[in-house]
């Protein structure tokens, strides 16, 4: 509930949430005010998959297609290629500057190596900016398929060094078929959820999320089960899902992102309690040294290398390697191997806490300052206060749309009679401020003005263009 109440606040200052998050589970733990003692790190990193499973899936299920199409390429680059050259800079780092042996700092830089930009997007939601279409799909498709590599690369090299192995050619067999196995369970397990939502009729409609929540849990077990990756099945499936005409699909929308906020709050407070602050001081400069190479060095050398030639001009690719802060899975990831048994577990825990804690709060409240700076974002519209959607048993063809009217578009100051509308899009409510209006033939639209239409999905476009002109 503090937490909760935090976001406002958070929001306020530009500090992302999940430092506020992390505080409040350090206030209660065994060394804060709240005095909980808790140090269960296989119930955490429990806690801590389940979590990120129903994270990585809401992602996936808000994820545009239309963004692939502007980023997909330059972010698996990132993801695979970027996740592997990240680790091994970071594990250069820890030998030769940490002293770490050579298994052990593969191991630490493994466990760094993936990004979160979900913090980056909450940040900039709430500072009423979103970023050009082609920076925010690289930056959203990359942390959402960035994770799996990391994963990957954080189990073998904890086997590796608890039996004393070099890695070998099936380091990166393995690594290609948990890859392909979870992309293969991922897309067909969101598909057959969604043949079956669209042929099943629940009695209630609450039922409806209910069924995707367990989808995304039984899509991860599957793929893990057979040998896959089950993060990367949580992600596809949501994709496909989300692309997909469902019915009461506002609802399982609000539903997935509620679950998501908790998942957050959960894992970000529970890592909290976890964590000793008396324990961090002791590698306070080995952390700092690390995050500020990662953010300094490593993160800008992998993202300016790898995307040359992928289109993105200079301030792009800036922003991009700016972006790439780290979050929770790195945490969680730094769980494995201490709870497996590997000599210096709990100072790469310790570390990769510190350097978490760095990276959020040194990328995350200035992600946005940059975007402006590099004129990479556009002032997003306040929606209005009111919601109309369909939401029904059954996927009717038509949905409801809303456009603000701009000053400089076609439409202010014209009479709704006087619209070039499509044969088949109906005006449904305006919304001018506090008031709602129902329009009749003769209401002028005035600059502001929130019009939500019913529109087949055939002239959709069409209505579009009406209102961008």
């Amino acid at each position: 509930m503090l937490a909760l109440l935090a976001l406002r606040y958070a929001y306020r200052t530009g500090i992302p949430v999940a430092i506020f998050f992390i505080l409040v589970g350090i206030l209660a733990g065994s060394e804060g005010i709240g005095g909980i003692a808790f140090e269960n790190y296989s119930f955490a990193q429990l806690v801590g998959t389940i979590s990120l499973v129903i994270i990585l899936f809401d992602g996936g299920f808000h994820t545009d297609r239309k963004l692939f199409r502007v980023g997909i390429r330059p972010a698996l680059i990132l993801s695979v290629l970027g996740t592997f050259a990240t680790a091994l800079l970071a594990a250069a780092f820890a030998v030769w500057v940490l002293k770490f042996g050579w298994l052990e700092g593969l191991l630490l830089g493994s466990v760094v190596s993936s990004t979160d930009a979900a913090a980056v997007f909450s940040t900039l939601r709430k500072q009423n900016l979103t970023l050009k279409k082609r920076v925010q799909a690289v930056l959203e498709i990359e942390s959402g398929s960035n994770d799996p590599p990391a994963v990957y690369m954080t189990i073998a090299f904890t086997a590796l060094v608890l039996r004393g192995e070099k890695p070998g050619m099936a380091f990166l067999t393995g690594f290609f078929l948990q890859m392909a196995l979870g992309l293969a369970f991922g897309y067909f397990g969101g598909r057959a959820a969604g043949w079956v939502l669209r042929r099943v009729r629940f009695d209630w409609p609450s039922l409806y999320p209910l069924f995707t929540l367990i989808l995304s849990l039984f899509v991860f077990a599957c793929a893990n089960l057979a040998g896959g990756s089950g993060f990367l099945a949580a992600y596809v499936a949501g994709i496909v899902l989300g692309n997909l005409q469902l019915p009461f699909k506002p609802l399982v929308s609000r539903f997935h992102d509620g679950m998501s906020w908790l998942a957050q709050l959960l894992m970000f407070v529970m890592l909290g309690l976890l964590v000793f602050p008396s324990r961090l001081l002791e590698v306070t400069a080995a952390a700092v040294g690390l995050a500020l190479f990662l953010m300094l060095v490593a993160r800008p050398l992998v993202a300016w290398t790898l995307l040359t030639g992928s289109g993105l001009n200079f301030r792009e690719r800036t922003l991009v390697a700016w972006g790439g802060l780290r979050g929770a899975v790195p945490i969680i990831l730094a769980i494995y191997p201490l709870t497996q048994g590997v000599a210096h577990g709990h100072t790469i825990f310790n570390i990769v806490f510190f350097v978490v804690l760095l990276s959020v709060l040194c990328q995350g409240t200035t992600v946005g300052w940059l975007a402006r700076r590099l004129g990479l974002h556009q002032s997003t519209i306040q929606p209005p206060p009111l919601e109309v959607e369909i939401a029904a048993w059954h996927v009717f063809d038509g949905d409801v749309v809303l456009f603000r009217v701009e000053e400089a578009a076609g439409v202010a100051g014209k009479a709704v009679r006087d619209l070039v509308l499509p044969s088949e899009a109906l005006a449904m409510l305006i919304v001018r401020g506090e008031e709602t209006i129902p329009p009749r033939g003769s209401t002028v639209l005035l600059t502001g003005d929130f019009v939500y239409f019913l529109v087949k999905q055939k002239d959709r476009l069409a209505l579009e263009r009406v209102f961008q002109n």
